[in-house]
């Protein structure tokens, strides 16, 4: 496994706490009327919060695991953020963003999203982009795209024959 990028410990434990303290604020708001009055309309009275029920009870969960993923990474893996594991580029953890190495054809920096965000972009062989917000990593996004060609420059090396080694992966042959 080689680590390529760490989060910025402080920043994101803060940000995780606190969005993780925000979506508990929510649940207790969301609530609290029902519980003290001990009120709970039965569902069959008002069918159409059941979506809504059943969508917020589903972006909570998902909101809670992620974040606790990232404390964990955070305060138990090392600030560990991207890394390659497998011949698998992996980011925050293999469920959620994982690239395998023999998909990417190109890695360049940029920014994605309506907020146009710094983040590094995979352009894969399919023809799809993938992108990994570097907003809360500890490196330099130019140091961690000349970390990430070198380590699939290294990992593409180790399982060709010793006389065809050394072609960059990112770069087509002229052959």
């Amino acid at each position: 496994m080689a680590i390529i990028a760490h989060y910025k410990e402080r920043e994101t434990t803060i940000r995780s706490l606190g969005y993780l303290s925000l979506i508990g604020l929510l649940l207790v708001l969301a609530f609290r009327n029902t519980i003290a009055a001990g009120d709970f309309t039965p569902l069959w009275r008002r069918p159409f919060l059941l979506p809504i029920l059943v969508g917020g009870c589903l972006f909570t969960t998902a909101s809670m695991l992620m974040f606790a993923v990232v404390l964990k990474r955070v305060l138990l893996d090392g600030c560990r953020a991207l890394w390659i594991e497998v011949g698998n580029i992996v980011f925050l953890h293999k469920w959620n963003i994982s690239i395998a190495i023999d998909a990417v054809e190109d890695i360049s920096i940029g920014t994605f999203g309506r907020f146009e965000k710094p983040a590094i972009l995979f352009r894969l062989k399919s023809g799809t982009t993938r992108a990994i917000p570097t907003g809360s990593f500890r490196e330099d996004p130019t140091a961690i795209v000349e970390r990430l060609k070198g380590n699939i420059m290294d990992a593409a090396n180790a399982s060709k024959p010793p006389g065809e080694r050394g072609q960059d992966p990112m770069i087509p042959s002229c052959s």
